[in-house]
């Protein structure tokens, strides 16, 4: 039997899904600028077919994630000619309680790059990465997102962790550091970050706590911290003009706060 030929949205879609490799309907309608409830029965057709998968929900209040399925794969692999890895096994046993939730933010984090680059004439996505996507990588220590971006002739790289307050305890949070130090300097194999940021979703206390553990670790690895960021924002899409342009970061061993990016 012919198959019918795949929608300019549906192949949009089916793009967002490899880069996100999990995610909502309504991330990907803020994504892609589409209406949610048109896009609901788009992806019920992808599922339906094969070229998407769901996720099992613990209950009808959590959302559904899409994931790429076979035939979503075949069509990438033969039509767009990318290379797309499928391992099946792997979209079994995710946690809707520990984590799916911080999935979701690093997507938040990732949509609200792509529609900031969208809305910009000199901004450019070199690299953008789900921690997801490198976890084939041999690393000492990576990135809940890593992002590449050319705006005109600066390359402005992040290094992102979200954090949701579950790392409790000092000397782990500040191993974190020491790890992602390590991992800098040794192994990494892109170029190194210009800001290594720590975005706080889960409470404003968190953001001090972490932040004075972060410089006690700076001091004994007799670091600045230059290229290190903290902030809190909470949970949930995140607004493109405070991320970017409010001067919402802190960073190590400076008074006051400072915007990520300038006009």
């Amino acid at each position: 039997m012919k198959q019918r030929p795949i929608s300019p949205t549906e192949e949009k879609l089916l793009l967002a899904v490899y880069r996100y490799h999990y995610i909502t309907c309504d991330q990907l309608a803020r994504l892609l600028g589409k209406n949610a409830k048109y896009l609901n029965v788009c992806l019920k057709r992808l599922v339906d077919e094969k070229y998407l998968s769901v996720t099992l929900r613990p209950s009808v209040s959590f959302p559904y994630l899409y994931l790429l399925g076979a035939k979503g794969v075949r069509f990438l692999r033969n039509v767009q000619e990318m290379e797309v890895a499928f391992y099946p096994s792997e979209h079994k046993n995710l946690s809707y309680y520990t984590q799916v939730p911080h999935i979701l933010q690093t997507n938040e984090f990732l949509i609200a790059v792509e529609k900031l680059v969208q809305a910009s004439s000199t901004m450019t996505i070199r690299e953008l990465k789900h921690d997801i996507s490198m976890r084939k990588e041999q690393l000492t220590a990576r990135p809940d997102a890593w992002v590449d971006v050319l705006v005109g002739t600066e390359e402005i790289r992040l290094w992102v962790e979200i954090d949701r307050g579950t790392l409790q305890e000092r000397d782990r949070f500040q191993g974190k550091i020491q790890a992602i130090v390590s991992s800098l300097q040794s192994g990494w194999p892109r170029p190194r970050p210009t800001h290594i940021l720590f975005l706080v979703v889960s409470d404003k206390l968190r953001l001090k706590t972490i932040f004075k553990w972060a410089q006690e670790a700076l001091l004994r690895l007799d670091l600045k911290g230059k290229t290190f960021r903290f902030t809190f924002l909470e949970e949930g899409p995140i607004d493109i003009e405070t991320l970017f342009f409010g001067t919402i970061w802190h960073q190590p061993f400076e008074q006051g706060r400072k915007p990520l990016l300038y006009r």
